[in-house]
């Protein structure tokens, strides 16, 4: 019997002295006043290598509540704390980059990661035309639009792939764009929504994509239909119809009219810093364990030791 109540004090002084140790909070980003002190704190606790309190949004950048005041779209996750985070060696021909917006269906702008925002076309496709000053809107040029806003929403990080030219005339980058490892390009393809055009020296994925087309073509999807985008023709019923209000683009932003993708001009270079349109992560209930919750409880377990020690005892008498 001792020494049963000499485990029983011992677990008793354990949990009423030892449990703020055992105690764990769970932050979330309306703990905190500004950016800067969510980033301290989230690589004070691991970050970019861990996360446990989940504070890193669904894009995974290592840069966490972003919508707090004070975000530095440019700082170096785990500098706070002398952490650098692990390298991503690219190829020279991709680069990673964040979505801005979709203008049409086969043009895209993007942050890259030095905060320069970039107008894309893609390459090796042509989608009907939604803003064209003479061709207007054309059959599947909404639903077009619509398939690749789907593809690729605001803040949604992609991959760059480029050929041999990496610019047209009118110095928009040149790219087959990927998204969760999909090409948007095949995806807008297959789905009929575009067709190959090929302007040479870009030429990389030519004999792919015009497979692609012909299986398109044979199966009569989208522009290949019989009644293109109608309720008949190819592509699922309501795409493109209330879902494109983005309206004209602003000046300089590529939308010039005629589409050709040209040859090659020197990169531009800045250091322009983005709009932040990241989710601010980290939104989960408080799931903290309380010292109060562990000082009952061995309280409880003192409080049976002192039971079996008087009934003993008096069992004994």
């Amino acid at each position: 019997m001792r020494k049963v109540l000499s485990v029983l004090f011992a677990l008793a002084l354990v949990l009423s002295f030892t449990s703020p140790a055992l105690a764990f909070e769970d932050k979330d980003c309306s703990d905190f006043d500004t950016w800067e002190q969510a980033q301290r704190f989230y690589e004070e606790n691991g970050g970019p290598f861990k996360d446990p309190h989940r504070l890193d949004g669904p894009d995974k950048d290592g840069l966490v509540c972003e919508s707090l005041p004070g975000f530095d779209p440019s700082h170096k996750p785990g500098s706070f704390v002398g952490n650098k985070p692990p390298q991503q060696n690219d190829p020279a021909d991709k680069t990673r980059a964040k979505v801005v917006r979709v203008i049409d269906g086969d043009t895209i702008e993007v942050q890259l990661s030095d905060g320069t925002k970039e107008v894309v076309r893609l390459l090796l496709i042509d989608t009907p035309e939604t803003k064209h000053p003479q061709k207007g809107v054309e059959p599947c040029g909404p639903e077009a639009t619509a398939f690749t806003k789907r593809m690729l929403p605001a803040g949604k990080n992609i991959v760059l792939e480029f050929d041999k030219d990496k610019r047209d005339k009118y110095d928009r980058l040149l790219a087959y764009v990927y998204v969760d490892g999909k090409s948007v390009n095949e995806a807008l393809l297959a789905a009929g929504l575009a067709k190959v055009v090929v302007y040479k020296p870009n030429d990389k994925y030519e004999d792919k994509y015009r497979a692609i087309e012909a299986k398109a073509k044979k199966e009569k999807k989208g522009i290949w239909s019989d009644n293109p985008c109608s309720e008949n023709g190819g592509t699922k019923p309501g795409d493109g119809k209330g879902d494109d209000k983005q309206g004209g683009t602003k000046p300089g932003t590529g939308d010039k009219g005629d589409d050709k993708q040209g040859t090659i001009t020197p990169p531009k270079s800045g250091n322009q810093k983005g709009d932040s349109s990241g989710t601010q992560g980290g939104q989960l209930p408080k799931t903290a364990t309380s010292y109060p919750t562990f000082s009952l409880v061995g309280a409880g377990v003192l409080a049976v030791g002192v039971g079996l020690l008087l009934y003993r005892r008096r069992n004994a008498a």
